[in-house]
């Protein structure tokens, strides 16, 4: 977040460029949350075996875990960017409680879900305030932007066609998973293209620059 320091000495806004940041952060984790939603038991009994089927849970939670910390990512950056780092220890400090103390109590009544689970509320909650921190300084910043809810619409909607598709009992195995795995990826980028304008102009600079380098 060099850049950021760079905005914020010069006294320029930071909400475009933080925007911009955090419309694609998550442009991985949300399909990779909500195809976990669609196949989660089948592909931890595909790579574990029966005896871990009831582990589907952890996975699904693990991946709204990577989809929250990559939106928290980028607010960490700019926060330090920002000169303020005794704020950010803070927060961190305070997150890190909260996470042992969940472990604690979840742990022994639901397991290692609990862990994920506690994990999962401690990002949440230091995204939380790293947003409040962030809004008291560039209040115009978009948190949840249009691009980024346009991904959340295409995992939403690859769920729904992958179901359509497979059903509501996808079955174990290689020949089965790999297959929905490609499936859900192609409907997932493909409906993002069809709705975002931003993310086809995106990816119409990046092919454009990797062709012309």
């Amino acid at each position: 977040m060099a850049r950021v320091s760079n905005l914020s000495s010069r006294g320029k806004e930071l909400n475009e460029d933080v925007t911009n940041v955090l419309s694609y952060a998550s442009i991985l984790s949300v399909p990779i949350f909500f195809g976990g939603l669609a196949i989660s038991e089948p592909l931890v009994v595909t790579i574990y075996g029966l005896a871990y089927a009831k582990a589907a849970p952890l996975l699904i939670v693990i991946a709204l875990y990577h989809v929250v910390m990559t939106q928290n990512m980028p607010l960490e950056q700019t926060i330090y960017g920002l000169d303020l780092p005794r704020r950010l220890s803070v927060i961190s400090a305070g997150t890190v409680i909260l996470n042992i103390v969940l472990g604690f109590a979840l742990v022994p009544i639901v397991g290692a879900v609990g862990a994920a689970l506690s994990s999962l509320v401690a990002e949440t909650v230091s995204y939380l305030l790293l947003r409040y921190s962030l809004n008291q300084m560039a209040n115009e910043i978009e948190f949840m932007s249009s691009t980024f809810l346009k991904q959340c619409l295409a995992g939403c909607m690859m769920v729904s066609l992958l179901y359509l598709v497979y059903g509501w009992n996808l079955q174990a195995g290689i020949l089965s998973i790999a297959p929905a795995l490609m499936v859900g990826a192609v409907i997932y980028f493909t409906i993002l293209l069809t709705v975002s304008n931003e993310v086809r102009i995106t990816v119409r600079s990046v092919i454009t620059e990797i062709f012309i380098s």
